[in-house]
């Protein structure tokens, strides 16, 4: 091919792709209360998917089940925190390569409505901001706010966010058709419209001024006025006792003509550790669902498919309850991602609205029973952060998580009684947040927690150790509410009857324990812990099962692709995580004595198949073991997510 014909073709091509892209176009016709997309009316029926709730491994899988439920969109949130895990330090890579998402998502033929916060809510950590704004205290910032310190970083974040997502805009031949600014912002006490108006200016400076901007908030006049900002379409959210006819009207006071659209319809509900798992029945669904699409309304499920808060992702609603790591949300599709009757219904009724694909509804994965896992190996929780905490700081009070350096997970405070005769004191620690391990010497004396007993007597008698230490639990922070700045750690001072404790060493571990995941390298506990030479030095101890403790177990996972549901009736409380090779993964907090959640879902992409891997439980209150041989958790064929033990 000579150099003229080449040139011929590069110009060919160019004009075709400028051709291609001008004829794309998505605006709102307001004439004829629509959308249009590439000059033709446009109702969308969609679902809400994160995907960082799912392993990246299996996008496909559950994009390819929303589009054969008959979904025509989905929608997204995009979660600060995991973008920008320090300042300025920003990854896109890996799980967290939300452009790959928007481009397989484009492929199985969705267009994409997001919503790229700065906060989100979505029951994930802090809302999906980042821990580090409150790094300095609570005094210097105003989250959510036009507050200058919380702004500049928005602004720094957004500077980088922006121009990435820009070639995805659906006139750029990118899936993305509209622009959420902020989230449910009436909800919030600030109501301040210059922060509204400065992220609106934003999205149009980077998308320009023909991108689609909208807000979403419940149908209440008030929650209206302050979450509502000019230059963006005003939507609702509303799920199955609140009537479309209603709702509606409600937006209709902001939005006076355009496309009806409740951004959040809710199939379910989300969970809190201590109560009954949620569930919206499905006959309750379809007739709020028909009645909305024959008034010419966009839908969108919220959440259609709800995943799973790996690691420490989980949020709490205010005054204190913690979400737990299964987000099964009682979706069409459940949280290993099955085929349910709400799917099969909800498809049923789009059919009757819309085409739905030739393509077969994906099978549900194989779901195998792996049988027990014996927890052979084990060390003093204590033990293991001295060893492998990278980092202990002295201060005279307890200081923060923030300040201290860590986001998420436990840190370990310690300081030295000037008299070891505690047996009957009261220990008060009003700060604590979320929870606290309270030891003396190596025996567990108390539990302390945010969201119920913060004191208790000490029973211990003729105890001759001076140090006193605190496992303190960050379980999550508040994703919702007009508290957004829930710092982490013991907050307060501690006294021992009535007198302030003072001097205290905090170690971190987020260098062993991962957020969500992380190459072991130096920080190998697995390797560590079953070393046959530390065995033998170590073994000669007696092993208090009734104490925080690490517990290593080995398992071989079959050669094919499955899922299973980690079952810990010997454990109480604690984080769970599998060693690949030399990747650790952490599966989440688990918790079932108090439940709902019983089981953990584990899926096959986190180990190695055909080989051993290894499954780490860092327990805070004690196993129910008699002995090693009697010390197991159990993989089964099926979840426990709606279990509250009497």
């Amino acid at each position: 091919m000579n150099l003229i014909t080449k040139i011929l073709l590069s110009f060919l091509a160019s004009i075709l792709i400028e051709f291609s892209l001008s004829d794309r176009s998505f605006y709102i016709d307001y004439d004829n209360d629509t959308f249009v997309k590439d000059s033709k009316p446009f109702r969308y029926i969609s679902g809400s998917i994160h995907p960082y709730r799912v392993p990246k491994q299996l996008w496909e899988d559950r994009l390819r089940k929303m589009w054969t439920g008959g979904l025509n969109a989905i929608q997204i949130y995009i979660f600060w925190n995991e973008h920008e895990p320090q300042p300025g330090v920003y990854d896109f890579e890996g799980q967290n390569n939300i452009f790959e998402f928007l481009e397989l998502a484009q492929k199985i033929g969705f267009v994409v409505v997001l919503r790229p916060g700065p906060y989100v809510c979505a029951e994930h950590d802090y809302g999906g901001l980042p821990w580090w704004l409150l790094a300095n205290g609570t005094e210097t910032i105003v989250p959510r706010s036009s507050e200058e310190n919380y702004m500049n970083a928005v602004r720094r974040y957004f500077g980088v966010l922006l121009p990435k997502l820009t070639p995805y805009l659906y006139k750029n031949g990118g899936p993305i058709i509209t622009v959420q600014v902020e989230n449910e912002y009436g909800s919030y006490y600030t109501c301040d419209k210059k922060y509204t108006g400065e992220l609106r200016d934003l999205f149009k400076l980077y998308f320009g001024n023909d991108t689609i901007l909208f807000t979403t908030d419940p149908p209440r006049v008030l929650g209206l006025t302050c979450g509502t900002v000019d230059g963006a379409y005003a939507t609702v959210d509303f799920g199955v006792s609140i009537s479309p006819d209603d709702a509606f009207e409600k937006q209709r006071k902001f939005s006076k003509s355009g496309p009806l659209v409740n951004s959040e319809f809710y199939p379910g509900w989300l969970d809190f550790w201590g109560t009954p798992h949620q569930k919206v029945p499905t006959d309750q669904i379809l007739k709020s669902f028909h009645k909305q699409l024959d008034m010419g309304a966009n839908v969108n499920f919220y959440m259609y498919f709800g995943g799973t808060n790996f690691g420490f992702s989980n949020g709490a609603d205010p005054p204190y309850l913690a979400e737990p790591t299964s987000y099964d949300y009682d979706a069409p599709l459940s949280e290993p991602a099955d085929i349910t009757n709400k799917y099969l219904a909800i498809r049923d009724s789009i059919s009757k609205y819309a085409p739905l694909p030739p393509d077969p509804i994906p099978v549900n994965s194989t779901k195998l029973a792996l049988g027990k896992v014996q927890l052979q190996y084990h060390v003093p929780l204590i033990d293991a952060v001295n060893e492998f905490s990278y980092k202990c700081v002295d201060t005279l009070n307890p200081s923060t998580f923030e300040k201290l350096g860590q986001g998420y997970g436990f840190v370990v405070y310690k300081t030295t009684l000037d008299d070891p005769n505690v047996d009957g004191k009261i220990l008060s620690i009003n700060g604590i947040r979320d929870r606290g391990y309270v030891m003396i010497g190596p025996t567990l004396v108390g539990i302390v927690y945010r969201a119920g007993f913060k004191e208790f007597k000490i029973n211990l008698q003729n105890n001759k150790n001076k140090t006193l230490t605190v496992i303190v639990e960050n379980m999550g922070r508040l994703n919702f509410g007009n508290n957004l700045l829930d710092t982490k750690g013991i907050v307060s001072n501690v006294t021992l009857d009535g007198k302030v404790l003072k001097r205290w060493t905090a170690c971190l571990t987020d260098n062993f324990v991962p957020y969500y995941q992380k190459n072991v390298q130096n920080y190998d506990v697995v390797k560590q812990y079953t070393n046959q030479r530390y065995l033998l030095e170590n073994r000669k101890h007696s092993i208090d099962f009734g104490s925080p403790g690490i517990y290593i177990g080995e398992f071989e996972s079959p050669n094919m692709n499955y899922d299973t549901f980690m079952r810990m009736d010997k454990f109480t409380k604690g984080i769970a995580l599998i060693q690949s090779n030399e990747t650790l993964t952490n599966l989440g907090r688990y918790w079932p004595k108090t439940g709902p959640q019983v089981t953990l879902y584990t899926p096959s992409v986190f180990t190695t198949l055909g080989s051993k891997n290894f499954l780490v439980l860092i327990e805070f209150e004690g196993a129910s073991c008699t002995s090693e041989s009697d010390c197991f958790v159990e993989f089964i064929d099926y979840p426990i997510i709606d279990n509250i033990p009497n």
